[in-house]
């Protein structure tokens, strides 16, 4: 299956999100696999075609960018640390690809965040329940038509609400009957099928990360992806996070 990994990334975050590491964390697992990094450039042009086009919108037309050329896209944020080969995507058994929200920290569900504006903000959960809740930081797909449909439904709707194109994704991915794969094989971290640990689920407990047996681990599970997020130009550095023993094996080991 011929695959390829995105990431949107501007000047203004480029350095703060640390893509440099972000690339070579990626690199040193996947040497072979085609990662497009859109930067300053490409998203003004991008951005030139259309002028409903935005950072908070923007995923899946820069998906369709390569969708014909490719038979897996995968859209990541360029603020994430890749720890662990990450199969689980690149098995590509499924329409849509996603990790979970959910996490001891901070969590998210439809129109919840500060900045929702318009129509459209739901502050419970009944619609999508918070702990199943789709991260959008990491987005795989094997399927034309979901970047199709992402697209359509994020210019024409985002802007209402909170969570952006965020909120469109987990609507798109909830009540469409698209093949769902949860990366971590279980929207809730508590759930005996979770196996893994992907983007923001581990949000909360980056000061339990330990290294065993070459691998950085979480109640005994791989840390496959961590992803940053909590907003902002400049993310947290590794130390203000992990222990000296995980940073350690990060810059000695996949950080280069």
């Amino acid at each position: 299956m011929k695959t390829v990994f995105y990431t949107i990334i501007g000047d203004s975050h480029y350095k703060g999100c640390r893509t440099d590491e972000f690339i070579s964390s990626f690199k040193n697992f996947h040497p072979d696999i085609d990662l497009v990094v859109f930067g300053e450039q490409e998203i003004r042009e991008t951005f030139a075609t259309d002028s409903r086009l935005n950072f908070y919108n923007s995923k899946a037309t820069f998906a369709k960018k390569l969708y014909n050329d490719y038979d897996l896209v995968v859209n990541i944020d360029a603020d994430h640390l890749i720890f662990d080969r990450l199969d689980e995507i690149l098995l590509g058994d499924y329409d849509v690809a996603i990790p979970s929200n959910y996490n001891v920290w901070l969590n998210s569900g439809l129109g919840t965040n500060t900045f929702a504006t318009g129509v459209g903000v739901f502050s419970s959960d009944e619609l999508i329940p918070f702990h199943q809740y789709i991260q959008g930081g990491l987005i795989a797909s094997t399927s034309k038509l979901f970047w199709d449909q992402y697209e359509n439904a994020s210019l024409k709707f985002s802007d209402r609400f909170g969570n952006k194109e965020n909120d469109i994704l987990n609507i798109i991915c909830h009540f469409l009957p698209y093949k769902l794969k949860v990366l971590e094989g279980h929207f809730e971290f508590e759930n005996e099928n979770f196996s893994c640990w992907y983007g923001c689920s581990s949000l909360g407990r980056e000061g339990e990360f330990v290294v065993s047996d070459n691998k950085i681990r979480l109640d005994n599970k791989i840390v496959k992806a961590y992803h940053f997020a909590r907003g902002g130009s400049v993310k947290p550095h590794p130390t203000e996070l992990f222990s000296n023993e995980v940073c350690n094996f990060i810059y000695g080991n996949i950080v280069k």
